[in-house]
């Protein structure tokens, strides 16, 4: 891509963005994005939280989800396994100990209820839901980003170690300073021209803006296929070997261009640390599937954790 065209992109991209942010932070003035019910967000904001997560961002969900809403969301805090963050133990992480991706972290758990606002959201044009589904990834987003900075603190002139070990202190620079590029499940032109967006890429670009950490198309999906949630596990696995492409400009310009050289030596030495964003995580046949197509794709050392929505 050329780096016109990457600018212009980019500037669209953040002043989309931009705009869901805004109305999500914006006081509701027509209710409740999910019931429609009326929001209340003064109140919602004396009222203690059901769970350390719903805690962390009520001031901006307040905004755009009534109380009962808030509370019915299943925030996935209890990891029972290491590898997928699913709260039970993990027969599919079992069988597969070894995968081309670090770790996946959720947002929630994939109950009738967030079945039902993802429908709203993909199926039913709730626009009104992009950003709050989007805001919802936060909290697993900066507890990932915690655990990394435990395990792989990083050494910058200027930089107090210890104010990045303490969560709350994680502003817009700082988790940044962990990450190298957002990236994301993509889905197929078909897909893209039926439903008009696809929520995995927005879901990233919002992040993306929120916190200051390069987007990057590095994806492709080649062919087109049913949709995954109507297949068995052992379809899962079969369809998504050749499902993706890596593009190799995207690739190239992440691996060379300023990002990389801009790093401190200690930097350059570690791996490029890649987040890829998708709605559910069931079988995790997909995010292994990308994942593996971008480390055979890679000339750099490339981490990549995976971050989803929902975990079945």
């Amino acid at each position: 891509m050329r780096l016109i065209q990457r600018i212009q992109h980019l500037l669209a991209q953040t002043q989309a963005v931009g705009s869901r942010s805004i109305t999500l932070m914006a006081p509701s003035l027509s209710g409740c994005a999910v019931c429609g019910k009326a929001v209340n967000a003064k109140a919602a904001a004396s009222r203690p939280g059901t769970s350390s997560y719903a805690g962390e961002i009520l001031h901006t969900l307040r905004h755009s989800l009534c109380a009962a809403c808030c509370d019915a969301i299943p925030w996935l805090e209890r990891i029972k396994c290491p590898i997928c963050g699913r709260g039970i133990s993990c027969e599919d992480c079992t069988r597969r100990p070894d995968r081309h991706f670090v770790v996946n972290r959720s947002a929630v758990s994939y109950d009738s209820v967030m079945r039902g606002w993802l429908a709203l959201y993909k199926y039913r044009g709730y626009e009104r839901l992009a950003p709050v589904l989007a805001e919802m990834l936060v909290p697993p987003l900066l507890r990932l980003t915690k655990d990394i900075s435990e395990s792989e603190p990083i050494q910058q002139q200027g930089k107090s170690r210890l104010r990045r070990l303490i969560y709350g202190f994680f502003n817009k620079q700082q988790l940044s300073d962990y990450w190298d590029a957002i990236t994301y499940v993509p889905i197929s032109a078909q897909r893209a021209e039926d439903r008009g967006f696809n929520q995995a890429k927005e879901m990233a670009a919002h992040l993306s803006e929120r916190f200051g950490v390069p987007l990057f198309h590095l994806l492709v999906r080649e062919l087109h296929s049913e949709k995954m949630s109507f297949k068995s596990r052992a379809e899962r696995l079969r369809d998504v070997r050749n499902l993706f492409r890596v593009d190799e400009a995207e690739l190239r310009e992440l691996e060379e261009g300023p990002l990389a050289k801009q790093l401190s030596p200690y930097e350059r030495r570690r791996a490029l640390r890649i987040l890829l964003v998708d709605d559910i995580y069931t079988t995790g046949s997909t995010v292994e599937a990308c994942s593996s197509a971008l480390l055979r794709s890679a000339n750099y050392d490339l981490r990549i954790y995976v971050l989803t929505w929902s975990r079945s």
